[in-house]
């Protein structure tokens, strides 16, 4: 079995190769020149030069490939040119599925997210596998390309045959989030000492080692057509940050700001962004997403993959001593 990884540079894509490499797997990455693989540098992997919007590297890359993990995505707070979503995370994504048919590729697994199934705006219940979408009213670019693009990889499987499975994972945390993710930079933040409140919301989080293995799963036992999320525990903020505060000894934000707040600070944060040209930690699209709540099920990825989730605590503290033990804290 050949295997072909997108996206090996980032947090889910790099622990996804080192695990499969550990488990004997003839790997293949698909990486831009420039980009950073130092996570992955140790491993024994073969490098395909090439980009997901380049669609003749693609058919390269994907030559004697018989198994497709599409993980690549463009995942941040805010851009200043929003278009750059729909770019890599919907026209990459119809690229690597097009260029994957023509290759006659056995069977894929393509890295969708939970921004993809919705969530509960009545504050009630948890949203499954069946939920409709409903996060349009957001506005938050990253969302509603993730979104799109899935659309797309499910009209290619019902119109196409497209051996596709679909994953959802929640917000992956462990160790290896080297850029960080926006989940990584929260942590971040809290270990520098630079959160002096939180918003009156809950997420879905997991251990990013159980994203791998249910991408493992997927390809294993993962049927055609069929998406799971996979997630571990849905959590307040202020659970989160207890959390936090119990690995790490510094004390919790005690404030909790009120919905008005968050969007007038994430609106200076988006304007400063603007001319500094710097990433901002929070947009005013995350904020309007905090009108509901981000709360999951993961029944289907137990009960139809055998994936066992480990605990969020442990997550986190492996994620705290990654970024101590390289450097990103002083």
């Amino acid at each position: 079995m050949k295997v072909l990884v997108t996206g090996a540079s980032g947090f889910i894509g790099g622990n996804l190769v080192r695990e499969l490499v550990s488990r004997g797997v003839d790997v293949r990455v698909l990486i831009r020149k420039s980009s950073n693989i130092e996570f992955i540098s140790d491993l024994k992997i073969e490098k395909a030069y090439g980009d997901i919007l380049d669609y003749n590297s693609l058919l390269e890359a994907l030559k004697g490939v018989t198994h497709l993990y599409h993980v690549a995505a463009l995942y941040k707070a805010w851009l200043p040119d929003p278009e750059e979503f729909y770019r890599v995370n919907v026209r990459g994504t119809v690229n690597v599925m097009r260029a994957a048919l023509e290759k006659g590729v056995e069977k894929i697994v393509y890295t969708s997210s939970v921004a993809a199934v919705g969530f509960v705006r009545d504050g009630e219940g948890i949203c499954d596998e069946n939920c409709l979408w409903n996060l349009g009213f957001t506005e938050d670019h990253y969302t509603i390309s993730k979104y799109q693009a899935e659309m797309e990889v499910f009209k290619m499987i019902c119109r196409e045959n497209l051996p596709a499975v679909i994953v959802n994972p929640a917000a992956p945390v462990g160790p290896g989030d080297w850029k960080p993710t926006p989940t990584g930079q929260l942590i971040l933040q809290y270990l520098k000492k630079r959160i002096p409140a939180y918003a009156d919301t809950s997420l879905s989080f997991v251990d990013v080692r159980d994203v791998v293995r249910g991408h493992i799963l997927a390809m294993e036992k993962g049927k055609i057509g069929e998406r799971y999320i996979l997630t571990a525990e849905n959590l307040h903020m202020k659970d989160v940050f207890e959390m936090l505060h119990r690995i790490t000894g510094i004390k919790p934000p005690r404030v909790k700001t009120p919905y008005g707040v968050n969007y007038a600070f994430a609106s200076f944060l988006e304007f400063i962004a603007s001319i500094t040209g710097m990433e901002t930690p929070l947009a005013r699209s995350y904020v309007r997403v905090t009108k509901g709540r981000m709360a999951y099920d993961n029944r289907k990825s137990i009960k139809e993959l055998g994936l066992n989730y480990g605990p969020v605590e442990k997550a986190l503290e492996d994620a705290v001593k990654w970024y101590r033990e390289h450097g990103y804290v002083k």
